[in-house]
């Protein structure tokens, strides 16, 4: 799923970062974090809903549950199912 997020936003995500996601939102909050920083400069700002969007995709993709289990509080084991 890491690979997939970091291909869709064209972005790096080391292994030792990736483990500590352990809810949806942490994951999300952190591809803004480096969209915005790799965006300083440039004019306009990324847009958080699109973001948003396109990451539940993949995650709904990868991991095979349904769009409304996917929220910024779910939890990848707990609440997702996916391993460790």
């Amino acid at each position: 799923m890491v690979m997939a997020i970091e291909e869709e936003f064209d972005i790096n995500i080391p292994d030792e970062e990736a483990a500590i996601f352990d809810t949806v939102g942490k994951l999300y909050q952190h591809i803004l974090d480096v969209l915005n920083s790799n965006q300083s400069g440039e004019s306009g700002q990324v847009d958080e809903s699109e973001v948003w969007e396109r990451m539940k995709d993949i995650i709904v993709t990868q991991l095979g549950v349904r769009p409304e289990q996917v929220t910024e509080d779910a939890n990848f084991v707990a609440d997702l199912g996916i391993d460790n």
